[in-house]
């Protein structure tokens, strides 16, 4: 799990084409 600057919950793994992809599952707002 990582948490950006803005707050928001990402999960992220390498996808096939050896890039990152982030899926933001929680969005908090401030």
């Amino acid at each position: 799990m990582v948490v950006d600057g803005g707050g928001s919950l990402l999960t992220c793994y390498r996808a096939i084409s050896k890039e990152e992809v982030c899926i933001s599952l929680v969005t908090i707002h401030h």
